[in-house]
This record gives structure tokens, C-alpha cells and sequence, in this order.
């Protein structure tokens, strides 16, 4: 870990700084801040969730750092870590940053009446976050880490091969769904879901077919 550290000092220092900058705009708004902030939103925008100021502005970006150190410690520690490039480390280090903000947008917008689309913002940043996990998956080399981990891709090179690159084009496609939603708004929240649920299980399926079809020729 401490080499990973040392080879990204200057990423993840940036990163890190990310996560937390909404925790210092809430302490330079914090007079401005009601005693209670929406905390989490439903699918059409509207909050359904209020925490105490001090959750919101102090407890949210400290518990996305502690995901973000605990990401890094998983992706050092894997076997197979000379698998994952720095620019694939990178990528999945910046999901937490990306996060953070997008929190703290929808939170003190909110929050302070600006009047934030969260049914927008919300799909836009789904859709970006689909766009960027499809074209990656693709690129994605062998580990216990990060992409498609099924017992049947990890032992066979040409099955991950072959199974990333069917996720990718699928979460590809998903996201362009998704981003046409963010302007219309006609999907549900559960047919949201349901085709996240599709775009894991799909490839999850392939795969294991691919590994049927591949021991029987054997």
C-alpha cells in the first residue's frame, strides 16, 4: 500500500481534498445553514430524508474518505494488483470525489433554495458514472478487485475478456437511456433499478453461459 501511496501521492491528495471541500463550504456556510439538511432525495428530486447539520456537513465527507482509504487498501492488498494499472486505480479513486461533491450540490442547494434539480443532477451524474464504468470495463485486466469477479472469469483469461466487453457496450447503452431520462423524467424509480439490476445480472449470465458452453467442448 505504501508504494501505491507513494507512486499516487499527488492523485490521491487531490482526491482526498475533493471529498472533504463540501465539509469546509459547510463550515463557511454554516450560519447560513438550517439546523436540519435533506440528506437524501428520491428519484423525481424531492428530499425524503433530513439529518442534523453536523451529519450533513461533517459525517457524510469523512465516511466517503474512509470508503475512499478502504478502496485503496483493497486494490494494494489484491494478489493480483500489477493488474490494475494506475489508470484504473485512478478511476475507481475518483468515484468517492465525484460523490462528495454531488452531495454537496444537491445538500446546500437544497438547503438553501436554489432551487437544484436533484431529479436532473441525479440522472446526469448516473449517466456519467454508467458512460465511464462501460468504457472502462473493457480495459479492465484480471483481478479480485475491481469488474466482473465470478469464479469462472477469474480462472479464465478469455471469460473476463469476453464478459467485460459485454458489460461495457451494456452499461454504455444504459447510460445514454439514462441521460435521455434526465431531461424527460418518465422512468420510474423502479424501472431505474431494474435495468441497473439488468446491467449486473446480464453479464453475470453470459458469463456463466460462456463457461458452460466452453468446459463442455472440452
Amino acid at each position: 500500500m505504501k508504494e501505491t501511496m507513494k507512486r499516487n501521492r499527488k492523485f490521491l491528495i487531490i482526491a482526498n481534498l475533493i471529498i472533504l471541500a463540501p465539509m469546509v463550504v459547510g463550515m463557511l456556510l454554516w450560519n447560513r445553514l438550517p439546523d436540519t439538511l435533506p440528506t437524501h432525495f428520491t428519484f423525481s428530486g424531492e428530499a425524503d430524508q433530513w439529518s442534523s447539520k453536523a451529519f450533513a456537513v461533517f459525517f457524510l465527507p469523512l465516511f466517503l474518505l474512509v470508503i475512499q482509504f478502504a478502496c485503496l487498501f483493497g486494490m494494494s492488498a489484491d494478489p493480483r494488483r500489477a493488474n490494475i494499472s494506475d489508470r484504473m486505480l485512478h478511476l475507481a479513486l475518483l468515484i468517492c470525489p465525484a460523490v462528495s461533491l454531488f452531495a454537496g450540490i444537491l445538500i446546500y442547494g437544497n438547503a438553501l433554495s436554489l432551487n437544484v434539480d436533484a431529479g436532473l443532477l441525479g440522472r446526469l451524474f448516473a449517466a456519467l458514472l454508467f458512460l465511464v464504468i462501460g468504457n472502462y470495463l473493457p480495459k479492465c485486466r484480471q483481478n479480485y478487485t475491481m469488474g466482473i469477479k465470478l469464479p469462472w472469469t477469474l480462472h479464465d483469461v478469455e471469460n473476463w475478456n469476453r464478459t467485460h466487453r459485454m458489460a461495457g457496450r451494456l452499461w454504455v447503452v444504459l447510460s445514454i437511456i439514462v441521460l435521455i431520462d434526465a431531461f424527460f423524467q418518465r422512468l420510474s424509480g423502479a424501472m431505474l433499478l431494474g435495468m441497473l439490476l439488468l446491467a449486473v445480472l446480464a453479464p453475470t449470465l453470459y458469463s456463466y453461459l460462456y463457461f458452460v458452453r466452453h468446459h463442455q467442448d472440452q
